[in-house]
């Protein structure tokens, strides 16, 4: 998926700083402390990349779901070319999705429908 990126840029030859562009959290703590089960966090990273044939601006998205942190998006901008993979969420599309999980998951009784051993 990246080839084609890379024969446009040439190798990455310096990466500016990573810089935050947002971070909202939902939920009890602090990053860096313990959360709940049910805290939510977003955050928004920039970093720009001097590469041999020109420069790249990446903009990551990460979602907190409880304990686990992962990759909601990946954008890389040049000013010829643009990869957006994944669609960017917010706070309140997380818990509007939560609700939605709680609820299906209260009007279907698992036991009944899990397979016996």
């Amino acid at each position: 998926m990246f080839a084609p990126w890379k024969r446009l840029l040439g190798n990455l030859v310096s990466c500016g700083e990573m810089v935050t562009k947002d971070s909202l959290s939902a939920g009890p703590g602090l990053p860096g402390e313990t959360w709940s089960m049910t805290a939510l966090a977003t955050a928004t990273y920039l970093l720009e990349g001097q590469c041999e044939r020109g420069v790249a601006l990446a903009e990551l998205q990460v979602i907190k779901r409880g304990d686990h942190w992962s990759v909601n998006t990946f954008n890389l901008a040049t000013d010829q070319e643009v990869l957006n993979l994944g669609i960017p969420t917010t706070l309140e599309a997380m818990r509007q999705q939560d609700a939605q999980v709680n609820q299906l998951e209260s009007a279907i009784d698992v036991p009944t429908i899990e397979p016996e051993n």
